[in-house]
């Protein structure tokens, strides 16, 4: 088999592939033999026919596109494969010429990750932040255990902060009713902040049965795009005000909440705190890592691969958005934009997560990272225990073991670049 292979701009490889008439040979006896099992001719019991007469009925034509649906796939992986190429989309597959008994060949033009060149990245350096809790951030730990267990006493005076209430509301995007900022009997702690910024102040001094209407700015900085920066418009009802009575921190408490004595609770709350500050700060130690190397690296990606991501992308943007109730059209009409774009803004996001992925994977063949069956096992059975539940087990062991392997990626470079 000849294969001639030609770079073309946009991360594509042009294969020009050329079997002789003895390469092609045993793929049209193959497709004879396959659809000669399928044919019958009248005087002739199955398979004692004469192969000329088989032939004549099936025709040429049929046999040597049966011969193709056999031979394409099996020549072109075969030449991905010795040209070394990592394919990331279905070819595009032309038959040059073909006559019978003389060569066939054909031109397969796909999409392909480039070779691209990984900085020094163990030269990259960070400033991992220490992880410091102490009584500070337990006292704070203990305050909001404190609230969770708090206890109401309705009150007939208007709503302070530090009082609890109970609210239906409805937020309003250019007239259009946003589903995932409506609720009813919505409980809410005046103060607390732990709703979108300036709406509890909206709220102070209104009593039960009091309905107020605000505008409000959204924070541009909101994992829903859409709404990131938007002003809203709130319709809001008091239900019930409540005075917080909160319990004292004691023994008694101690034991209501962990069945432990006061200092034992203490010393699980601050081994847990600190476990989830290490995790927060691990988590963006990494991303700095990361974002200093692909700063320092060029990859062609292709089109398709981000195309597929940013599509990827807006079907749970989709689904996110109608799972709430709302019609996706209508919520375009309401910020004034056509799907496509949409799909166009996630574009930068697209590239960076498939370069950061590229970089990730580069490094762990480099370094040959790798990850114990045990581990997947592990991780396999916790999954199992969670409910999760999937006929083919080795597709999603398969997804295990590459973020399990990612994870152990970055922890790596975590360490090199913090040392």
């Amino acid at each position: 088999m000849e294969i001639k292979s030609e770079k073309l701009p946009n991360s594509q490889v042009k294969l020009q592939i050329t079997l002789s008439t003895k390469e092609f040979a045993p793929f049209s006896e193959q497709a004879f033999l396959r659809l000669s099992d399928s044919t019958d001719l009248k005087g002739f019991r199955p398979g004692k026919a004469p192969q000329n007469l088989i032939r004549a009925k099936i025709g040429e034509d049929k046999i040597f596109q049966e011969a193709l649906e056999i031979c394409l796939p099996k020549t072109y992986f075969e030449a991905v494969k010795k040209e070394k190429l990592t394919p990331v989309s279905d070819p595009e597959i032309k038959i040059d010429k073909y006559d019978e008994g003389k060569p066939l060949a054909y031109t397969a033009i796909v999409d392909i990750i480039s070779e691209f060149k990984l900085p020094d990245y163990k030269k990259i350096k960070i400033t991992k932040k220490t992880v410091k809790v102490g009584e500070k951030e337990l006292q704070k730990s203990l305050e909001d255990l404190q609230k969770s267990y708090a206890e109401y006493e309705h009150k007939k005076d208007s709503a302070q902060k530090g009082d609890k209430i109970e609210i239906n509301f409805d937020g309003y995007l250019k007239s259009v009713k946003v589903e995932q900022l409506a609720s009813k009997n919505h409980p809410l702690i005046l103060g607390q902040g732990g709703f979108i910024p300036g709406f509890e102040d909206k709220l102070v001094g209104a009593k039960k049965g009091e309905t107020r209407e605000f505008e409000l700015k959204m924070p541009t900085k909101l994992r829903d795009q859409i709404l990131a920066g938007k002003t809203i418009n709130f319709k809001v009802t008091i239900n019930e005000v409540w005075d917080v009575v909160l319990p004292q921190i004691d023994e008694k408490f101690a034991q209501k909440v962990a069945k432990k004595p006061l200092v034992e609770m203490k010393k699980e709350l601050l081994a847990s705190l600190k476990k989830r500050t290490e995790l927060e700060v691990d988590r963006a130690a990494q991303q700095e890592v990361v974002t200093k190397i692909a700063e320092k690296t060029e990859i062609e990606i292709p089109r398709s691969l981000v195309e597929k991501e940013q599509l990827h992308e807006m079907h749970h943007l989709r689904e996110d958005i109608e799972s709430k109730g709302l019609n996706f059209a209508d919520y375009l009409s309401s910020i004034g934009k056509k799907e496509s774009e949409l799909v166009s803004e996630l574009e930068k996001q697209a590239q960076q997560r498939i370069k950061i992925s590229l970089i990730l994977a580069k490094i762990r063949d480099i370094e040959k990272i790798k990850v114990s069956q045990k581990d997947v096992d592990r991780e396999w059975e916790i999954l199992s225990r969670s409910g999760y539940k999937t006929e083919d087990e080795e597709p999603a062991k398969a997804q295990i073991e590459r973020h399990l392997e990612t994870a152990n990626v970055l922890n790596f470079l975590v360490d090199l670049a913090s040392k």
